[in-house]
């Protein structure tokens, strides 16, 4: 029985709200249209007011025209003064946009619309418009007293131009009126009298349209608030209808979710295990792919810095072969000699570090940019700090079959001239002079650029919507920082105390031997005094270039879709329990 009652109850409400809807629905539509009527009868006045206006316009741009003819005799302002008359009679097409700014753009020669239309005269647009008869009578009276008027302008242009060409001509007389009668026909007073005959029907017809006009859109207002009013009583019933509803449910879910609340938990805390377990797999897995990376970019090191070398000792090579050929067959060998090593004494490569250098096979210095005071002298003896003869490493890699090797050395790195460094060269026999020719770099340089394209690499990577690669070197100093770059090289102690304690937290983690921890951390683009979000990191140490590595993520990223599938549940219950 209750069941049924329910069942009734939602049924009869949804039935109302129904009726509602479809009476809202036609009364909105009405409303509708009612608005259109109102922006209709406004653009109908306006519409009817500019094309009463162009009649004002054109003439007060006639009177300026004529005006500046008198003055100036220029006969561009006869011209306009002429096109004037013909487009507003429909003589010539009508520029688009004349109803804007137009007449005082061609008055200073500029480009005044683009393009034009149809050429129709403003009475017969007056018509197509709906004029009543009364305004289109106004209108005509002033159109037929501008005629008049420009008749007058006629007789004051003919006089004009009588005067200009008795000026051509050298026929003109001290005291010629012809000028001073046409100047005075456009400015007296019998001329503005003219002119305000044609302005008065023109002002006659603007009452007339205000008043024809101003009535529609009454009228049309009126209907608009009828048809608000009605729309407006229909919403407040919907609206009244729904919260009633909106209760009942409201207390319906109240009392199955309180009876529901123990498995409600219990189902939440398992979401939760199953969430933290997601997220430490996720972080697991992105953590092992970035370490796969790192070994894949430093385990590429040497052969990308062996590259390097080949291809600069090569191109010296080139150069020096080039100007033996050239240079053998016209100069003695010394000078041959001598234009090879000054010809690459000059290059530099490898952001400066690196140089060219050339020995004789007998363990002679012949070319050494970096010290040329020990050109000549013999290196034969150099060992580094492991005992390993330098000079003679590399003349054993020159004497190969294939006449070129590597040898790895140590010596002194320029900034740090007291300790030795790990060095590689390449170098080539050249047969002509029985040299060696060849190159060489520290490895360590080479790892630093290999550091930089990781850091670059992992500061890309993102997963998820919150989940970011740090990095961490020995001494604490934070080198990447995804979410807050503003950290990048600050040591803990140079940080505000969250980030500092976080940090902190990641290091001894990492000293423990890693693992998953849990800190606090600003939301990116989040206020200073919000609250902080929780994330999980997995931590552990990348010993061959001493980082500490984690993977990190804020931990509600993955509590949408449960909550998603939480209230997918909930309302299935819902349903269950009104069934």
């Amino acid at each position: 029985m209750k069941s049924i009652s329910i069942k009734f109850l939602f049924g009869g409400a949804l039935a109302i709200i129904a009726v509602l809807v479809v009476l809202l629905g036609g009364a909105v539509h009405r409303l509708e249209k009612a608005s259109e009527a109102v922006t209709h009868a406004n653009e109908a006045r306006y519409s009817y007011y500019l094309l009463a206006d162009e009649l004002r316009q054109s003439s007060d741009d006639l009177t300026r025209l004529v005006r500046t003819y008198t003055v100036t005799g220029d006969p561009k302002w006869a011209a306009q003064y002429q096109e004037v008359l013909d487009i507003r009679n429909g003589v010539q097409p009508r520029p688009n946009g004349y109803e804007k700014i137009y007449w005082d753009f061609r008055a200073a020669d500029m480009a005044a619309s683009k393009g034009t239309g149809p050429a129709v005269a403003l009475a017969d647009l007056m018509k197509r418009a709906g004029f009543s008869a009364a305004g289109v009578g106004k209108v005509g009276c002033a159109a037929a007293l501008s005629k008049a008027l420009v008749k007058t302008v006629v007789v004051a242009m003919d006089l004009d131009k009588r005067h200009l060409e008795a000026s051509a001509n050298g026929t003109a007389q001290e005291g010629d009126t012809d000028l001073a009668s046409a100047r005075a026909m456009v400015h007296d007073a019998q001329y503005h009298a003219n002119k305000a005959k044609i302005m008065q029907p023109v002002d006659e017809f603007l009452v007339l349209l205000d008043q024809r006009t101003q009535g529609a859109i009454a009228n049309a207002q009126a209907r608009k608030m009828r048809w608000f009013y009605v729309t407006a009583v229909l919403s407040f019933c919907l609206l009244g209808t729904l919260v009633l509803m909106l209760v009942v449910t409201l207390a319906l879910a109240s009392f199955y979710s309180w009876r529901s609340k123990e498995q409600q938990q219990a189902f939440r805390e398992r979401i939760t295990q199953t969430m933290a377990e997601q997220q430490r797999q996720r972080l697991s897995s992105e953590l092992q792919s970035a370490i796969g990376y790192l070994e894949s970019l430093r385990k590429r090191t040497e052969s990308v810095m062996r590259q390097n070398m080949v291809e600069q000792t090569d191109a010296a090579f080139v150069v020096a072969q080039a100007i033996y050929e050239r240079e053998a067959p016209h100069r003695p060998a010394q000078q041959v000699q001598q234009l090879i090593v000054e010809a690459l004494r000059p290059l530099r490569f490898f952001e400066g570090r690196g140089y060219v250098f050339i020995d004789s096979m007998q363990g002679d210095f012949v070319l050494l940019p970096t010290a040329p005071e020990y050109e000549g002298q013999s290196g034969i003896n150099n060992q580094d700090d492991t005992g390993s003869y330098i000079m003679r490493g590399l003349i054993n890699a020159a004497l190969t079959p294939d006449g070129n090797g590597f040898f790895n050395y140590r010596w002194y790195h320029p900034e740090n001239p007291q300790t030795m460094a790990r060095k590689i060269a390449y170098v080539r026999h050249f047969a002509p002079f029985d040299w060696l020719i060849g190159t060489g770099d520290y490895v360590l340089e080479w790892e630093e650029l290999q550091k930089k394209e990781a850091m670059q690499r992992l500061r890309a990577l993102r997963f998820g919507s919150t989940g970011t690669i740090g990095l961490i070197d020995h001494h604490g100093r934070s080198l990447l920082s995804p979410s807050d770059a503003s950290l990048e090289g600050l040591l803990p102690e140079q940080m505000l105390p969250v980030q500092r304690q976080a940090l902190e937290k990641l290091r001894e983690t990492a000293q423990g031997g890693g693992g998953f921890v849990e800190y606090d951390w600003p939301r990116p683009g989040a206020a200073p005094d919000a609250p902080l979000g929780r994330k999980t990191a997995l931590v552990t140490t990348y010993a061959p270039w001493g980082w500490v590595l984690t993977t990190t993520m804020f931990n509600n990223e993955l509590e949408a879709p449960w909550q998603a599938e939480v209230q997918q549940q909930n309302e299935h219950k819902v349903r269950q329990q009104l069934e």
